[in-house]
């Protein structure tokens, strides 16, 4: 698998690549964007007050929509790295089995 970051605005950093492949590579950039903007291809979660979504960046392709800071506020804390987020989530189910075996019941 190689990792792929992909940006919808236009591309606005130098591109390292020879002249005869420059071409083929905005036609491919293109097509791809034509691709996520495709409905078909989304998956839209509208969270509620006190949900989090979580996922790894070299695993999913994402994006948001549009929102308004006065109105609904973003609130984004950082970054997990996946052996904290694991370590943490073996700690707490230990730790809160009797309370919530169901909700804290993770494969790993």
């Amino acid at each position: 698998m190689t990792p792929c970051t992909f940006k919808m605005r236009p591309l606005t950093f130098p591109l390292s690549l020879a002249p005869h492949r420059m071409r083929s590579f905005y036609v491919a950039h293109r097509e791809l964007a034509k691709l996520m903007r495709r409905r078909d291809f989304e998956v839209r979660i509208k969270l509620q007050n006190g949900e989090v979504v979580m996922f790894d960046n070299h695993r999913v392709l994402h994006g948001r929509t549009a929102f308004s800071p006065g109105i609904n506020p973003r609130h984004l804390q950082g970054y997990v790295t996946r052996d904290s987020l694991f370590s943490n989530l073996r700690v707490l189910s230990r730790k809160f089995q009797e309370v919530m075996p169901r909700a804290l019941s993770f494969r790993f």
